[in-house]
């Protein structure tokens, strides 16, 4: 039985922030976007890997599924 601690319920949907990305793979495992990813990071900014439970897509005209988010922020 779960506990309250570890039961999170993602409720509605929302536009992406400006400063979130999201990916149909890791983007680590894509070499340019991984470049460019190491490249904010030297330059003092904050990858952060949205968790996949926080995701929903909504998505017309195409049968993508969206796997990956992430939120950059500077330093």
């Amino acid at each position: 039985m779960s506990t309250k601690d570890t039961i999170e319920i993602v409720s509605e949907y929302r536009s992406p922030n400006d400063n979130e990305f999201f990916f149909r793979q890791n983007p680590r495992s894509t070499m340019g976007v991984r470049d460019l990813l190491e490249f904010l990071e030297s330059e003092g900014y904050q990858i952060q890997f949205i968790p996949n439970w926080q995701i929903k897509s909504r998505i017309t005209h195409s049968s993508a599924q969206i796997e990956c988010g992430i939120r950059i922020t500077k330093i």
